[in-house]
């Protein structure tokens, strides 16, 4: 059976189930077989697979319920990505501020000159970490008020 759908799932009996019938689970229709009588429309809770049918059993109002509700979408692991750019960017800053001031200048102009570009380019790659790390925090904060939105979609 292709695409049967999960143990836990509910669905709707087309047919009386006694103790074979069809069941609507998710739009689709599929053979089920149920240990008890099941009357057309009551709905069913799937609780298992024979090659060829669904094994179901009467589904409470609870249970109905519950399958329906949404389930949270698992948050991306991005917090931890964009602490360590975070702090990469710091090591990155600290370590361009102490390179340059640990250079010691052959002639005035030219020391300051390689001092001056040495910063500017430690600190943009400081930058450029610490604005990866913000996009990776805003993509994650628009996933989840998304999920939020339409629990839904997965």
């Amino acid at each position: 059976m292709e695409n049967r759908p999960g143990i836990g799932a509910t669905g709707r009996a087309l047919t009386e189930l006694s103790p074979e019938g069809q069941v609507e689970v998710g739009g689709t229709t599929f053979s089920a077989r149920a240990a008890e009588s099941i009357a057309a429309g009551q709905d069913v809770l799937i609780t298992g697979y024979e090659p060829q049918a669904l094994l179901v059993r009467a589904a409470t109002a609870e249970e109905v319920a519950q399958a329906a509700a949404p389930r949270p979408k698992p948050r991306l692991p991005t917090f931890y990505l964009v602490q360590t750019l975070y702090c990469l960017a710091a090591i990155h800053a600290l370590l361009a501020i102490l390179g340059t001031a640990a250079q010691v200048p052959t002639t005035p102009i030219a020391g300051a000159v390689g001092l001056f570009r040495d910063l500017i380019f430690g600190l943009s790659g400081a930058a450029i970490l610490y604005a990866l790390g913000e996009i990776l925090r805003m993509l994650d904060e628009q996933a989840t008020r998304s999920a939020r939105r339409d629990p839904n979609r997965r």
